[in-house]
């Protein structure tokens, strides 16, 4: 059935209170809290049946902005990493609205597809819909692109959390410890014995690259067990760039028979160029992993890798938030979580 031009006008308040016989005052009064003592409570009950009837919905965003607040929270994401197929940012996600949900608190994800996630000024623009925001870091985001969206959101006066990848200075921030992770990985293939160990990183740009590769030199060194320059290297998310770092690698005299690829995403290249050159994992060439996404335990053989406290960290950023929303005067926090690492048969 086509709707008619009458069905399709949007009652007003307007239409309320002439319904009513009353002003306009009176049914704001009534419809923001209907237990209001200033009018009376047989023309309470006579509004809100009134407003019932004709279908009258409050415009909650105006209502908002009116007593300083929205009852919304922006989520800015990246859209060119296909957002609900991502498992990053989908575990993020759960972990965001399950907190905004128990707090009353309504999402709205503003998606953009910059190369490198960096925010723009007409998401600040659009920002003022919403009474905080949280930032998702992307993996190619720089620290320039960092400071910028830091920049921004400070000037506009949004309150913020942001997540995966810090850059230093006094925000809030939820993320995972990187110098650890890589610590734990670098600990545990020395213990499993090898000497020959390559660092396979994602962005060599991103804030989280340096930490990680300290954290993993740090204990390498501890074990006496040298990480040459010729063992280090970046795939960039990209596949021939992995290609091409695996082969490099492969065609040394003293090749490794380890690697710490600090992206789960890149080992399918890294287990494709083993296939091409007859190597068995582990057996020739251990794998380990950080990330444990979906298909981490499909693979073949199953993929040891890092767990991250994805869903917690969406969590606790979306707490944070809140709390700075209630607390305008609270001072910004730090909050790294831990990872652990998930032994399978890779390595």
């Amino acid at each position: 059935m086509i709707a008619t031009v009458e069905e399709l006008v949007v009652p007003t308040i307007f239409d309320v209170a002439e319904a009513a016989g009353v002003s306009i005052a009176s049914v704001s009064l009534v419809l923001n809290d209907p237990e209001t003592p200033r009018v009376g409570k047989a023309r309470r009950e006579e509004i809100i049946r009134i407003a019932n009837r004709i279908g009258y919905k409050p415009n909650l965003l105006a209502r908002g902005l009116s007593n300083h607040g929205t009852g919304i929270v922006g989520l800015i994401v990246p859209m060119r990493d296909a957002i609900f197929f991502n498992p990053f940012i989908t575990e993020f996600l759960s972990g965001i609205q399950t907190c905004l949900v128990e707090n009353h608190y309504h999402l709205m994800i503003y998606s953009h597809d910059s190369k490198r996630g960096k925010i723009t000024h007409s998401q600040i623009v659009q920002s003022k819909c919403a009474d905080g925001m949280i930032v998702i870091n992307t993996r190619l985001c720089t620290k320039s692109d960092i400071q910028g969206t830091i920049r921004e959101l400070d000037s506009a006066r949004v309150p913020f959390v942001m997540i995966n990848s810090y850059c230093g200075g006094e925000i809030n921030y939820v993320g995972m410890d990187y110098e650890q992770i890589g610590y734990d990985v670098g600990e545990y293939l020395c213990r499993r014995g090898h000497q020959k160990i390559a660092f396979v990183g994602g962005a060599e740009a991103s804030p989280a690259s340096p930490p990680m590769l300290a954290g993993f030199r740090r204990a390498l060194t501890a074990h006496h067990v040298a990480l040459p320059d010729r063992f280090v290297a970046y795939g960039e998310y990209d596949s021939e760039t992995v290609r091409k770092v695996m082969r490099r690698f492969l065609k040394l005299k003293d090749r490794p028979t380890s690697i710490f690829c600090t992206g789960d995403q890149m080992v399918p290249d890294i287990y494709g160029v083993a296939k091409e050159e007859k190597l068995k994992i582990p057996e020739d060439l251990a794998v380990v992993g950080r990330g444990d996404v979906n298909f981490a335990a499909l693979l073949t053989p199953t993929l040891t890798t890092v767990k991250l406290p994805l869903f917690e960290i969406g969590r606790r950023a979306a707490e944070l938030l809140v709390k700075s929303l209630n607390q305008p005067n609270i001072e910004p926090r730090k909050i790294l979580l831990s990872s652990h690492l998930v032994t399978r048969e890779s390595a």
